[in-house]
């Protein structure tokens, strides 16, 4: 993106001397700006990618059995999900890069 934006500045700050040039010039700035919002985008999907990893990954919910809600019907499909969704989490983050305290393995009786 900083070559990108380097050539931006480079190329707003030019004087056209045709009309043609001109025209030019607006089409490729044009399409460096589409390139930098871009950019930009990526970012922002990424950071908001990181947030959700570290809002929903718990290595403890990870370790989760059906048995640790056994006798409780309601409690076993809300575990389920936290379950799943922490490694889902788990998943993305390795996929990001991040680093992560390993999940917990699931130990059944």
């Amino acid at each position: 993106m900083y070559k990108s934006m380097e050539e931006f500045e480079r190329l707003a700050n030019t004087v056209p001397a045709t009309a043609d040039e001109a025209n030019e010039l607006a089409s490729r700035l044009e399409l460096l700006g589409s390139e930098i919002s871009s950019s930009i985008s990526d970012a922002i999907n990424i950071k908001e990618l990181k947030k959700w990893v570290t809002d929903n990954y718990s290595t403890i919910k990870c370790g989760w059995t059906d048995e640790r809600s056994e006798g409780n019907c309601s409690d076993c499909f809300s575990d389920g999900q936290e379950c799943g969704t922490s490694w889902a989490a788990y998943e993305v983050g390795q996929i990001l890069g991040m680093h992560l305290e390993e999940p917990n393995e699931q130990e059944w009786r």
